[in-house]
């Protein structure tokens, strides 16, 4: 479970000749209410020289916490005459690298009647959260009632991370335990943790929206992307697909809301919808549908 802070502000420029640009930035602060990661180690043997199943793992279940982490935003935008906006945003990389010691003692039953005890130490590498960095160029028009907004946004899926833990064992130490070697005999072998092979490629994802301004206090929203999936091979169930992405949302303005507030209060609400098109991954059909809904306010001062 991880808990979120955001905050953000915007300054636009009130000097001639660069009171067209405005700039902004925010931060995003991420830390941990609980939670825990599920190692697995490899206590295998080779048997008639076939290799040992790199599945057939112990699974042991650990509790951590994750440190607070700060990722940040930054953006300009350029008003281009009465009704053309340009902007360019910038989001940083978001991810949490951690390094935490395992310490597991494991009971193996060797048979029915004998039970090992072996202690296995090691250290894990592994990312939580991870969301790559990204780059997007958009545009707004506004004529009248209506704003037409699109934009292309570069994503570094190569430099992806799967939430893995890689774990790195003391294998010369294991071996000298007497109840490991009692188990898997004086040919055995103890295999390093697998790394799974998972390919990733950049994307780059368009993004539609339409605004209409039904009343002077109400503003309706829709909008629409499609993002292909960056996974290209996988050989464990890394599930993703082709995305087509849907939402309606609307924005409630008051102007100085019973004299408290000295600007303008802005209240959105959002219902979304993503629908994941099938596709095999590793002899399996996956896809389906993703409902959302969000709510915000946002205070403009004067």
């Amino acid at each position: 479970q991880l808990m979120q802070f955001r905050a953000g502000a915007a300054f636009r420029i009130p000097w001639e000749p660069l009171s067209f640009l405005t700039f902004g930035a925010s931060i995003q602060v991420l830390g941990s209410v609980s939670g825990g990661v599920t190692m697995y180690v490899p206590l295998q043997q080779e048997e008639n020289g076939v290799a040992a199943d790199p599945d057939s793992r112990m699974e042991a279940w650990i509790e951590l916490d994750v440190p607070t982490t700060v990722f940040y935003t930054l953006g300009a935008m350029a008003h281009i005459g009465e009704h053309l906006r340009l902007g360019l945003a910038y989001r940083s990389q978001q991810s949490i690298e951690m390094l935490l010691p395992v310490n597991i003692t494991a009971r193996i039953a060797a048979s029915d009647t004998l039970k090992i005890t072996i202690p296995v130490a090691g250290l894990a590498e592994f990312n939580p959260k991870f969301y790559p960095q990204q780059v997007a160029l958009g545009a707004s028009f506004r004529r009248g009632k209506w704003l037409v907004a699109l934009d292309l946004t570069w994503i570094d899926y190569s430099n992806y991370q799967i939430p893995y833990a890689k774990v790195t064992l003391d294998v010369d130490k294991l071996k000298q335990d007497p109840g490991l070697r009692m188990l898997i005999g004086p040919d055995g072998q103890i295999l390093p943790p697998h790394v799974p092979d998972v390919q990733w490629t950049d994307m780059i994802v368009p993004r539609l929206g339409l605004e209409y301004s039904a009343l002077s206090w109400l503003t309706l929203r829709g909008g629409y992307f499609y993002e292909r999936t960056p996974l290209q091979s996988t050989e464990i169930p890394s599930y993703d697909c082709d995305k087509h992405g849907f939402n309606l949302g609307a924005r409630a303005g008051f102007l100085r809301p019973w004299d408290i507030i000295p600007g303008q209060l802005n209240i959105d609400v959002t219902v979304e919808e993503l629908w994941y098109v099938e596709r095999m991954v590793l002899g399996s059909e996956v896809g389906g549908h993703v409902f959302g809904f969000s709510a915000g306010v946002e205070v403009v001062f004067d």
